[in-house]
């Protein structure tokens, strides 16, 4: 990101729900670019469960959340936790869960 900022770097590999930070937690100017060729492969939440692990009604609520959580809401929620509210992933999630 730094090098980004300071102008050593020109483009950079910067994953999709990220923040753009700098040192002191300040949101980074920067310009998404398109990929119109699909070069980057997207980034997927997939939960990985033991076989048999998974309680009862547990897959309805997986799959309920997967069709609500959107990237925004994971990027939201990951600038709220490495940001400068630097708030308890725990506290993030149920507070997401609660708007839904």
């Amino acid at each position: 990101m730094a090098a980004l900022v300071q102008g050593t770097a020109n483009v950079a590999n910067i994953f999709t729900t990220s923040p753009a930070l700098l040192d002191n937690g300040e949101e980074a100017d920067l310009v998404i670019l398109d990929d119109p060729e699909h070069l980057i492969p997207p980034q997927n939440v997939v939960p990985v469960v033991r076989a048999g692990e998974l309680p009862d009604g547990a897959l309805d609520v997986i799959n309920n959340i997967d069709a609500k959580l959107t990237t925004q809401d994971l990027v939201d929620m990951n600038l709220r936790n490495v940001g400068k509210e630097r708030a308890e992933p725990k506290q993030i999630a149920q507070e997401w869960m609660n708007t839904q």
